[in-house]
């Protein structure tokens, strides 16, 4: 059955992969962005409805969200970037807009991009992205937070290096434990299980990395027995 979605950050490097298989799934994907559809060329691009807005501005997308099923909130920046690119405006503020209005138009779920803080290098980003999580809680829609570590994929070919990398260092017997706490996810395994949070009403909470990789597993396995 095809359900609709709305995907905040929908051309970045995670939401276009979220709206990319949504539309494979047959679903109605809305795509929110500041740029629109922005440089994405690709055949599936022409199946999302794209929104040219500012996520702190409801205004210009509110009216997207009626009949929505879920929203995925992919919107973040990692370092700070002038007064328009701060942790406060883009990490959180575009979080306390999300739940807002989310809960004002009835959605059922929500689902937040956050992050694995297990290994931190840049702690104001990572405190802002708790502080994300925590503006999203307590409203009246299921919440799911997916917390991956570092997530790779062609759009990102440098990440396709680090991601080898760290595996690799996951086999050694000291630093290993830690590091498969950590798992690099591809940005196909995110996006899966982003859609499968969305869908799926017993899936809420936060997912770490493990939780992320059996549910990408699982809609892969679905896929292969059909």
């Amino acid at each position: 059955m095809q359900e609709k979605i709305l995907v905040t950050g929908a051309n970045g490097f995670i939401g276009s992969e979220i709206c990319r298989l949504g539309v494979l799934m047959g679903h109605k994907v809305v795509g929110v962005a500041r740029k629109g559809r922005g440089s994405l060329k690709e055949g599936w691009a022409d199946k999302v409805e794209w929104v040219k807005a500012d996520v702190l501005k409801p205004e210009d997308w509110v009216e997207n969200l009626q009949g929505c099923k879920a929203v995925i909130h992919c919107v973040s920046i990692i370092i700070e970037n002038g007064k328009d690119s701060t942790y406060q405006r883009v990490n959180i503020g575009t979080a306390e807009v999300v739940a807002r209005e989310a809960e004002k138009a009835g959605v059922a779920k929500v689902i937040y991009l956050s992050v694995n803080s297990q290994v931190s290098l840049l702690p104001a980003f990572y405190d802002s992205k708790r502080k994300a999580e925590a503006a999203l809680k307590g409203h009246s829609y299921q919440l799911a937070i997916l917390r991956p570590g570092l997530v790779y994929g062609e759009r990102r070919a440098p990440t396709i290096l680090a991601g080898n990398a760290l595996k690799a260092f996951g086999s050694l017997p000291l630093i290993g434990k830690t590091m498969r706490q950590n798992n690099p996810l591809s940005v196909w395994q995110v996006a899966t299980a982003a859609l499968v949070s969305a869908f799926d009403d017993g899936v809420e909470g936060t997912l770490n990395v493990e939780t992320i990789e059996k549910l990408a597993q699982r809609k892969l396995r679905n896929f292969a027995a059909k």
